[in-house]
């Protein structure tokens, strides 16, 4: 099965010891356009910016996919397009925490072992992950919620 993983980040307050972050991430079948799974969280915190979220989401939507689907390809979508140039290697990723993300979702990418493409969409076409990233406070949708694990991604405070 071909999947495709469309993922958004959010923050208000970027950057500052006040940001809170949001990230949101669904999974379809690629060909049929079926859901698959979704999630999304709130990043709070001090070093929280809107990159920040934007590889967030990306990690966590491909953490959920690499443990949770078989598969034959990988669409990645977004409408970060830094970070799409980024994870192609078309961009430079010069600030240290980026690099870090960028690597985690690289990592990822390269453990799964199935054929990728990523592409940046504008926001409009993105309209699913950009309501999940905004969630934030929102209860949950039952049973697709995932926690995460804010150690295994950043170290917000380290920033």
């Amino acid at each position: 099965m071909k999947v495709l993983l469309r993922f958004d980040g959010s923050c208000d307050d970027n950057g500052s010891s006040d940001a809170t972050g949001g990230i949101g991430w669904h999974v379809d079948d690629y060909d049929s356009g079926a859901p698959i799974g979704e999630g999304f969280d709130c990043l709070p915190g001090r070093g929280v910016t809107n990159n920040v979220a934007e590889w967030t989401a990306l990690i966590e939507g491909l953490r959920w996919v690499s443990g949770y689907l078989p598969m034959t390809g990988l669409v990645i979508e977004g409408d970060s397009q830094l970070v799409i140039e980024q994870l192609l290697g078309n961009w430079k990723c010069k600030k240290p925490h980026l690099k870090a993300l960028r690597e985690t979702a690289c990592e990822l990418l390269a453990e799964m072992g199935v054929k990728y493409a990523a592409y940046w969409i504008p926001r409009e076409k993105n309209e699913r992950a950009d309501e999940l990233s905004t969630r934030k406070k929102a209860p949950p949708p039952q049973p697709l919620r995932r926690q995460l694990d804010k150690e295994r991604i950043c170290d917000f405070a380290a920033l």
